[in-house]
């Protein structure tokens, strides 16, 4: 991760992001509490990263399913934006296909996963 990048995330993210912790650190977005009012969407977890690498933005979604597999999509923009919009859509996407509406409901009701 680079020095370059800037403190605070760019302006027009659809979503909130966290400014860097430390020089090196990237920006982060936690994204399930930012779209679900329930509180207990555990083990579920969506993980937005943008870094600054050889005046390239990387993008990384790290997604965590309900049976606890991780599954991790990266992307590469040329805009800080561009970066953080893109990993914004993909997080949208694989939030809507693990939490149909069945899931929702049932969560709502206190179910928990399997462990």
């Amino acid at each position: 991760m680079s020095r370059e990048q800037a403190y605070f995330p760019p302006k027009g993210t659809k979503y909130h992001w966290e400014p860097k912790s430390l020089q090196h650190s990237p920006w982060v977005g936690d994204f399930v509490p930012q779209v679900s009012t329930l509180r207990n969407m555990h083990p579920l977890r969506i993980l937005l990263i943008v870094s600054l690498m050889n005046e390239r933005y990387f993008y990384r979604v790290e997604i965590t399913d309900f049976s606890n597999k991780r599954t991790i999509v990266e992307g590469v923009s040329d805009h800080a934006l561009e970066a953080c919009l893109a990993a914004e859509s993909i997080a949208e996407r694989k939030y809507i296909e693990l939490t149909p509406s069945w899931v929702l409901h049932a969560l709502l009701h206190n179910w928990r996963p399997p462990a």
